[in-house]
This record gives C-alpha cells, sequence and structure tokens, in this order.
C-alpha cells in the first residue's frame, strides 16, 4: 500500500519507485526516523523472503469470473498476480452467452468481482488474505461441503481517505487446485511483517448509534478472519475495565491493541496503554521525567458520535477503511499530551478546550436525549447573551518551534515535511516559577518576563476560549480541523486564545471552521507554539454577599481565648526550662516590694497547680468538667419560648439565606467553567500540560494531500 502517488482527482494509482513519483517523501525532504524504519521493517525482511521464491516457477491455472474464462498467473519474480481473458476480442459464442445468462456464477454475490475485470494485474501487497469459498448443508463444519472456488480480499479507493473491501471471486470446481492457490498466496502474505497476527479489541456497545457489537459481528469480524488475525475481543462494561484488563495481560502476547468506540474510549484505552508501558519500565510518571513510548500499536475504529482523533490521523471515520490500515500496518507516531494537577500526574490527552467549548459539551450532555440535535441545541444554548461570557485567566507556557510562516501555513498530510524532520529544540524540564510580581491585574495580553534563564512567559486577560491541541482535531463541525496547522508528530502543540469580542465577531469566528479560510486569521485569536501550558483561573478575592454563619461575640471571645492560650503556653515554656533549685531560687528572690513577692508567687503557685491538673488522669478531668457543666445547667433559668413574631422572623431569615447561597453560586458559575478532554468534561481547572514527541504509534497513514476542501454551513448559526 505504500508504492502510490494520486492523480487530478485523488484516486492513488500504483508506481514502481516511490522515491522518484512522490515529492514529499522524506527521502527528498531530509532523514526520517519513522519513514526508514517503517520501511526496513515492512520492504526489507519481507523482500529477502520473497527473493527466495523466487526461484519457484510460476503457478499458472484457468478460473472463471462471472461466466468468463481467465488465465491466472502467480509470479514470483515481479511479486503480482496477473490475469488475462482467454478471448480477447470479446465475442462468444451463442450458446455460451445462454449459458451464462442461465447461470451467472457460482457465487451468490458476484458484484464486488468486477474490480477483476477492470484491472489485469494485482500487487501483492494489496492482497490482505485469500479463503476457499464453500456451499454448506445444515450441521457441516468448517472445511466441508461443495468447493466453489477461492476468493481473494483487496480493497479499493472510494476518495482520496476512504479504501472500501473488495472480494475477487474465482470459480473453479477442483479442490486441490484451490488448495494450491491459497497455501501459495498465504505464504507470501507471511512475509509481511509489519500485518498482524493477533489482536486485543476493546469494543464500546453503546457508542454512537448503539450498533457496536451488530457492527463488529457483520462487517470487523469477518474482514479480520479473512486476514488470519486473530482477535480477543472484550466488551466494556464499566469505566475501570479497560485499566484493569491491560493489568492482567501481556501486552507482548499482541501485535495490535484495537479500540472501536468514541473518542472517550479511544481516550482510555490510550491512558491504560502509556500507565501499562510506564509501569511495565518502573517509571513512576512526574513532570520531570520523559515516559517510554507505548509498546504496541493503537488500532482505533470510529464508531462514536465525536471521532475527532480518529479523523486527524486517518482523514475519515469510515469503520473499514479504520479496519484495513490496521490489517496493511500503517503507522504513523502521534504527539501525546500529559496532564498534571498539584504536580501529580492525571491522564493523558490529545486537544483539551476552556470555555465555550466546555460549556457546549456541558449543554451537549444536558440535551443528550434529542440525539443528533444535540449539538445544535448546545450551539445555540451556550451562545446565548446569558451563556457567552469571557473567563478572566493567567496562562504560563513555554514557546517551541517555529510561531511564524510557512509551518502556520502548512497542514499535516502523508509524508509531512515538518513532522519528518528531527525536532533539534530541547529543553530543561527544571524551569523557574514564574515571579510573584507578575501575577499583579495586569490585563496586558502578552508579557515576557525579562529573565534569559527563565523560559516562562505568560498571558494574561479575559478569554472566550482557550485550546490546545496535539492534533489537528477533524469532525464534523471543522472539515479541516479546530486547528488544522497542528501537525501529529512535530513535538509541540498548538496553543489558540480568543480574547474578549462581540458576540457577532466570536460567530464569524466560528464560521470560519466549516470552509476554507485561516479561522485564526482575526485579530482578536492569538496563536502560539509550545511545549508547555500552565493554566491558572483568576477570581475575586471577596464576595457581595452576607455570611449568615458569622457571629461577632463568638469571634471576639474565640480571639480572646487563642491569646489566653498563647500566653499560657510561654508562661508554661519558662517555667519548665527551670528546674526546682532555680524554682526555688527564683521564689526567694527580692522583687523590690511585698506585693510585687506575693503576685509572683501566686503566678508561679497557679501555673505548679495547673501544670499539675494537665499531668493527672484525664478521666478525672472530665468528671471535673461534666460536674462543672451539671452545676451550671442547675443554675440556669427556665428556657425562653418563642413567640410566634420569632417563629416568622427566623423563617423569613432561612429563607433570605438560601437566596443568597443561590446568588452566590450563580456568581460563582459565571466566573468559571470546565475542561473539554478529548470530548470528555474535567471540573479540575488548575491544570499543568506538556507535549510528548512521538509517545503514540496508531494504525492510519494521515492526511491524504489530494484530499478536497470540504465547506460545511450551519444551519443554527445564521439565525443568530
Amino acid at each position: 500500500m505504500d508504492n502510490y502517488t494520486f492523480d487530478e482527482n485523488g484516486i492513488p494509482t500504483l508506481v514502481d519507485d516511490l522515491t522518484d513519483s512522490c515529492p514529499n517523501t522524506p527521502q527528498n525532504h531530509g532523514d526520517s526516523r519513522q519513514y526508514s524504519q517503517r520501511k526496513a521493517s515492512t520492504t526489507t525482511e519481507p523482500d529477502r523472503r520473497i527473493q527466495s521464491f523466487t526461484s519457484r516457477e510460476d503457478i499458472t491455472d484457468i478460473f472463471d469470473i462471472k461466466g468468463e474464462g481467465f488465465d491466472f498467473k502467480l509470479s514470483y519474480s515481479t511479486q503480482t498476480l496477473t490475469w488475462a481473458p482467454m478471448n480477447p476480442g470479446g465475442s462468444r459464442s451463442r450458446s455460451r452467452s445462454r449459458s451464462a445468462k442461465s447461470f451467472k456464477s457460482l457465487f451468490r454475490s458476484n458484484s464486488s468481482s468486477s474490480i477483476a475485470i477492470n484491472k489485469n494485474s494485482l500487487n501483492f501487497r494489496d492482497i490482505l488474505g485469500v479463503k476457499i469459498k464453500r456451499r454448506k448443508r445444515g450441521g457441516q463444519k468448517d472445511g466441508e461441503g461443495f468447493c466453489l472456488g477461492i476468493g481473494i480480499l483487496t480493497y479499493e479507493f472510494k476518495t482520496p481517505n476512504v479504501m472500501k473491501d473488495r472480494m475477487i471471486h474465482l470459480e473453479h470446481p477442483s479442490e486441490e487446485v484451490c488448495e494450491k492457490w491459497v497455501t501459495k498466496i498465504s505464504e507470501i502474505l507471511e512475509t509481511f511483517d509489519e500485518r498482524p497476527r493477533s489482536v486485543k479489541l476493546f469494543l464500546q456497545p453503546f457508542a454512537g448509534e448503539r450498533d457496536g457489537l451488530s457492527m463488529f459481528r457483520q462487517k470487523i469480524l469477518p474482514l479480520f478472519r479473512t486476514a488470519d488475525c486473530n482477535v480477543d475481543m472484550a466488551e466494556i462494561q464499566h469505566n475501570e475495565q479497560v485499566k484493569q484488563d491491560l493489568i492482567h495481560i501481556n501486552l507482548l502476547d499482541f501485535d495490535c491493541l484495537v479500540c472501536m468506540g468514541g473518542d472517550g474510549t479511544v481516550n482510555k484505552v490510550v491512558n491504560g496503554l502509556l500507565n501499562q508501558s510506564n509501569k511495565d519500565y518502573g517509571i513512576e510518571m512526574k513532570r520531570t521525567v520523559n515516559p517510554v513510548p507505548a509498546t504496541i500499536a493503537l488500532g482505533i475504529i470510529p464508531t462514536g458520535k465525536t471521532n475527532h482523533i480518529a479523523q486527524s490521523i486517518m482523514g475519515t471515520d469510515e469503520p473499514v477503511t479504520a479496519v484495513l490500515h490496521v490489517l496493511f500496518g500503517n503507522r504513523t507516531k502521534v504527539d501525546v499530551c500529559s496532564i498534571y494537577r498539584d504536580e501529580k500526574f492525571q491522564r493523558w490527552a490529545f486537544n483539551s478546550q476552556y470555555g465555550f467549548a466546555g460549556n457546549v459539551l456541558t449543554f451537549m450532555k444536558r440535551y443528550s436525549a434529542l440525539g443528533t440535535k444535540c449539538v445544535e441545541a448546545a450551539f445555540l444554548k451556550a451562545l446565548t447573551k446569558s451563556k457567552l461570557r469571557t473567563y478572566e485567566c493567567d496562562i504560563e507556557y513555554i514557546p517551541g518551534g517555529e510561531t511564524v510562516a510557512p509551518v502556520f501555513c502548512t497542514r499535516c498530510v502523508t509524508y509531512c515535511k515538518v513532522c519528518s524532520a528531527e525536532s533539534n529544540s530541547v529543553h530543561n524540564d527544571l524551569v523557574e516559577e514564574l515571579d510573584p510580581m507578575a501575577q499583579s491585574g495586569s490585563t496586558s495580553s502578552l508579557i515576557d518576563l525579562g529573565n534569559t534563564s527563565n523560559p516562562w512567559k505568560t498571558l494574561k486577560g479575559d478569554f472566550l476560549n482557550v485550546g490546545l491541541f496535539t492534533i489537528s482535531g477533524v469532525c464534523d463541525f471543522a472539515p479541516q480541523g479546530l486547528s488544522k496547522y497542528t501537525h501529529l508528530n512535530d513535538g509541540c502543540m498548538d496553543l489558540s486564545v480568543v480574547k474578549n469580542v462581540d458576540r457577532k465577531d466570536f460567530i464569524r469566528f466560528l464560521r470560519r471552521h466549516g470552509n476554507s479560510k485561516n479561522q485564526f486569521d482575526f485579530p482578536f485569536v492569538e496563536t502560539f507554539r509550545v511545549k508547555e501550558v500552565r493554566f491558572r483561573p483568576r477570581f475575586p478575592s471577596s464576595w457581595n454577599y452576607k455570611d449568615h454563619d458569622f457571629n461577632e461575640i463568638d469571634y471576639e471571645m474565640s480571639k480572646v481565648n487563642r491569646n489566653q492560650i498563647n500566653n499560657r503556653s510561654k508562661s508554661m515554656q519558662v517555667i519548665t526550662d527551670l528546674d526546682s533549685e532555680d524554682r526555688s531560687s527564683v521564689t526567694s528572690m527580692s522583687w523590690g516590694g511585698n506585693g510585687r513577692r506575693a503576685e509572683s508567687a501566686m503566678t508561679l503557685q497557679a501555673l505548679s497547680i495547673d501544670s499539675d491538673m494537665e499531668e493527672s488522669d484525664p478521666h478525672e478531668s472530665d468528671g471535673r468538667s461534666n460536674y462543672n457543666m451539671q452545676s451550671q445547667s442547675n443554675l440556669a433559668g427556665p428556657q425562653y419560648r418563642m413567640t410566634f413574631y420569632d417563629k416568622e422572623r427566623q423563617k423569613r431569615k432561612k429563607h433570605q439565606r438560601k437566596k443568597e447561597e443561590k446568588r452566590k453560586f450563580r456568581e460563582e458559575r459565571k466566573m468559571r467553567s470546565v475542561w473539554s478532554v478529548d470530548n470528555e468534561i474535567c471540573t479540575d481547572l488548575e491544570l499543568d500540560f506538556k507535549v510528548h514527541h512521538g509517545l503514540l504509534i496508531v494504525c492510519g497513514s494521515g492526511l491524504n494531500p489530494s484530499t478536497p476542501a470540504q465547506e460545511v454551513k450551519f444551519g443554527c448559526l445564521p439565525g443568530l
């Protein structure tokens, strides 16, 4: 699948030499560790094994396709399967045409065999699997039944990014001939080491339209079986199941880890995979520690409502295309972001947004009963004047890479020059803290700390939305991506902030996500390419509400008691430092008067009594305290009986207190939002982000350079 170039319509065609035909290959634009490793594993070793078959003789036989005879030849020298019609002129006898109409094919469905008539050759690498087709009766097992022929599984491109599986049905009644061809082709396919032989699959049956289980049985599992790939499937029943299963299994027993679901399922599997990979190496995640890459590749079969991760890596959300990427062994390295809170590791993520995007996700959960209309309802609710608001926050970041053209004007595609170039920028993880003086009430947009030894820069102000992207975030809302110039494997993430602006201009910013224009080309939008980010929201130091729990008398008495306890502890510290001799000498000293001597003696006597009481049995002190309380209760007078007026007054105070608490809660809610981490709500606000270069290997080939630009018209925005 690697030796293809793209025509004017964006359809790949087979070529002999990829380096000469594709100008964007890493061989023509610098060294690429990813490309060299992939070619070494997918070309060198298999070609050596295939060269061992060159001494064998080619195989030729006659097969029928739709009632027409074809001469098939399996050539080891050219590594292709070729065929030619037995009647090149196309004219058939009258009797043969009648028989073809009455008996078209032994197979029930032969529409997918048309690919064999339009072509005359098939490369070995384009073959996924081969099986003997049989007609079985009731009760017959596998390998039994009447032989109909063989079926060769291959593919074809519907669009530049979408692939479709195709089955070529070759009819032959001889079981011996069919077994010979199946054996020979299977031996060739086994030489491709990049293709998985065993897969662990996590299935979320309730993702998207809730048809994941039926889709797996009808479409996904037959493709794996035809490609001779064993699948160990596990249904996800609860949130901790993926984490628990990855702890108890050995990842080295599988060639690939596949997840079938939406962005939430992908995030759980990625977290479990990376955590387990670092745990196997004995690494505890910290900000100053570089994690190890994932031990095996990850395959994503998108079936959820939001499939931003899969669409950003493969350019489509078709499940069959994702399965073909897994079976063909296409690999792409992807950057992953680690999230920390209070210097403690929290999770792994790809894209995170705060502000407007978090509000939209919150309303989507609220309007989930509307089905597919919940997205439009959430947008309308978040764009209302009462809900569209700014959030005051401080953002600190470390710049990374280039922040000007051409990097910010280049999209990430297959054989991307930016991703293929090795990252030479290295920074120290042990950075200095931000200067506290910089956290003043400044509202300037960009502040340089001025210290050359401190790589951190800060960004302060009121923002409508804050976004952090390690992948482009392609989705139905943004066909070219929420951040269209973000690269998959450049070791950086894009920080984009939308400043305080009118509602009309912000809607213009949202509409640009659906067309080919640059959504960041606005004066109120700033974008930075960064390595690390610290996010801190700002809240007012005081509130405009009455604290009903405050009692001035209790406050003053507690202050007096604290002062007495402090004075007493100081006096006790002085006396305990003196021994018995010093204490007797102190009492016999002349204090310049009988009054002072008597007062000091009484003070020392009282302190000694108190110390003796503290050293005595605690049960006795409890008994004395209970006796004092009983004596005080006996001296108390009759309790005061509340009148009707007092009850009504207390009731009104309670009602007023509830109103003020609700008002306080509304004010606090206006000043904070939630994080949308891979389309999942995160209520923690003070978070730290750090990007890791090429930490994850995902099955996919990136976005096709010939992908046409799509435009989406939002039905809910014109009315606003």
